[in-house]
């Protein structure tokens, strides 16, 4: 951890570069994928959320015929 003397942003980025061209390559995978599966998914949303649970037991009990 930088001490306050020590706190100068443009010396940690020419330090850290690698690490941050890393980080900023694996933020922008996680929301391409993120999007990606939104986008394709039947229900627009990329996780199998309550809602959707409630929905599908809704729509099986309707669907029954006693």
């Amino acid at each position: 951890m930088p001490t306050c003397n020590n706190n100068n942003i443009f010396e940690w980025m020419k330090n850290n570069k690698p690490k941050y061209e890393q980080a900023k390559h694996e933020f922008e995978n996680i929301l391409f994928k993120l999007n990606r599966d939104t986008r394709f998914s039947n229900d627009k949303s990329p996780y199998n959320t309550v809602p959707n649970i409630i929905r599908l037991k809704w729509e099986i009990r309707s669907t029954a015929h006693f």
